[in-house]
C-alpha cells in the first residue's frame, strides 16, 4: 500500500499557512494523524485538534501525547496540562471517539525525566464521518478567515 507521511511543526513548508490553526491537506484524507508532546504550546489547542480530527478519514485514527505535568518550558509559549477528562471533552468536541486515554502519573526513575508525565490517547473518527465534525470544521475554517 502506498502511503505519504508529512511532518508538521507549524513551520514546515506544509503546515506554514495564512490561516492559522488551518492544516492545508483536504478534508478526510488521513488514515492516521499523530501530534506528540506540542499542543501545551499551542494557544488554541481545541482549534488544532478540530483540524486533526477533519483531515482524518472516517475510521481513521489520531493519536495525542500532551503532558501532563511538567516545569514550564516556554517555546514560545507553554500555556497547557492535559488529563483524561481533558482528552473525554475533546473527543466530545470534534464529534469524534476516544477509543482509549492513559496517564503516567508515577515519576519516571531517571531524576531528569521524573518531573516530566504525558497523557495519550487514540481517537477515532466514526466511519461515514460527522455532521457535528463538519460543521466545527467549516466554523474554524471560517473563524481562522476572519482572525
Amino acid at each position: 500500500t502506498a502511503y505519504e507521511i508529512y511532518q508538521c511543526d507549524w513551520s514546515s513548508d506544509v503546515c506554514s499557512s495564512d490561516l492559522p490553526y488551518r492544516l492545508p491537506l483536504p478534508g478526510g484524507s488521513a488514515d492516521v494523524v499523530v501530534s506528540g508532546q506540542a499542543f501545551e504550546h499551542v494557544e488554541f489547542f481545541w482549534l488544532t485538534f478540530l483540524e486533526m480530527a477533519r483531515v482524518t478519514k472516517p475510521g481513521g485514527y489520531v493519536f495525542l501525547i500532551a503532558p501532563s505535568r511538567g516545569p514550564e518550558h516556554r517555546y514560545p509559549t507553554d500555556c497547557w496540562r492535559f488529563y483524561p477528562d481533558g482528552y473525554r471533552a475533546l473527543a466530545r468536541y470534534a464529534g469524534i471517539e476516544l477509543v482509549e486515554v492513559a496517564t503516567d502519573w508515577a515519576p519516571h526513575a531517571d531524576a531528569e525525566s521524573a518531573a516530566w508525565g504525558d497523557t495519550v490517547g487514540v481517537f477515532r473518527r466514526p466511519p461515514g464521518g460527522s455532521w457535528r465534525a463538519a460543521l466545527r470544521g467549516a466554523l474554524v475554517g471560517l473563524a481562522s478567515r476572519i482572525a
